[in-house]
């Protein structure tokens, strides 16, 4: 009769345990940055040096925050953050990017190291002989005692905590932030990029791939891929009122499609329950009517028209009208890239 009451103290703690899964998973890395972001003319590239540049072409500088929160992951598990942003019109250039390759250590300043050596030489030599009448004996010693003390200071070990450079043969630049007692994971890191651009450039695309790498304590301190975002942001030439119109226009339609999507039901919709829908998948003259789960994210890195047609007839009046309106946003802003 006692049984099931002492089984409740250990449902409850499966419960409990399972509660807690519930709310890290509740919890997951997130990542952020600014929907739409303004370039500024610059006159120099590469560290400041002037260089010459091909005719019709400008240089152009981006200040991208890109945000990261940990979740409840403790900012011990997280071991690195890879962060690669591409300009996706297809006619930039990276001619520069701050932050760059970084290296620290865990000790302040040099490290200094004393050396002693101490040698010791000696001869000795003893003689005893004896002649006619005569005995006698010979003792010699002599030796010699030297200490040597050198100082000297050694640079102090170091370990690379920022990486960073181009990929996609130059147009885009790739980040690698690895856990460090003076650079916490969790945060804004502030990214600057310098493109080249046609000089009739007003707007841009860029998209940026974030993951995080944790710590996996039970393979052995091995790193695996624990959460990853793809974020677009558009760009827009500071001085020019209609290039910003053109990027807002962009970001306003991206929300409202994300805001679409997240009410849009995926897999098999009511059509496709009927009876004939189901004759026609049978025999195979039907191309299905499941909505991929990641169909935003698709339209989202394709961007063509005939991959949204694949998918329109499949979505609500909602999710058609601002797929419309993204794509049409879309390609006016890359016509401005160019």
């Amino acid at each position: 009769m006692n049984a099931p009451c002492s089984s409740l103290p250990l449902a409850l703690a499966l419960l409990g345990n399972i509660a807690v899964a519930m709310s890290v998973a509740a919890q997951p890395i997130r990542f952020d940055a600014p929907a739409l972001a303004p370039f500024v003319a610059v006159e120099s590239c590469c560290d400041d040096s002037r260089v010459p540049r091909p005719f019709g072409r400008r240089l152009v500088e981006i200040e991208l925050p890109v945000s990261h929160w940990l979740g409840a992951h403790s900012p011990e598990s997280v071991d690195e953050l890879l962060i690669e942003v591409t300009e996706v019109s297809g006619s930039s250039m990276v001619v520069d990017y701050w932050p760059r390759t970084r290296l620290a250590s865990e000790y302040v300043g040099s490290i200094a190291v004393e050396r002693t050596g101490d040698s010791q030489s000696g001869i000795k030599l003893d003689l005893d002989g004896r002649a006619t009448g005569i005995d006698g004996a010979l003792n010699a010693d002599l030796s010699r005692r030297q200490a040597e003390t050198a100082r000297f200071e050694r640079i102090a070990p170091q370990r690379q905590i920022v990486a960073a450079g181009t990929t996609h043969q130059g147009r885009g630049v790739a980040y690698r932030f690895r856990r460090d007692s003076e650079q916490p994971l969790e945060g804004e890191q502030r990214l600057r990029i310098r493109l080249d651009l046609p000089l009739s450039a007003t707007n841009g695309l860029l998209r940026i791939d974030a993951v995080a790498m944790t710590v996996d304590a039970a393979s052995d301190g091995q790193r695996r891929r624990s959460a990853s975002e793809r974020l677009w942001v558009a760009l827009f030439d500071v001085a020019d009122a209609e290039a910003r119109a053109k990027a807002e226009r962009l970001a306003r339609a991206t929300l409202e499609l994300r805001e679409a999507a997240r009410s849009e039901p995926t897999g098999e919709r009511d059509g496709s329950r009927s009876p004939l829908a189901k004759i026609e998948r049978l025999f195979g003259s039907s191309q299905g009517d499941e909505l991929p789960a990641d169909w935003y994210e698709r339209l989202l890195t394709s961007g063509e028209r005939a991959d949204f047609e694949q998918l329109e007839r499949r979505l609500s009046e909602r999710a058609r009208a601002s797929g419309r309106a993204y794509l049409a946003s879309r390609r006016e802003l890359l016509a401005a890239s160019r």
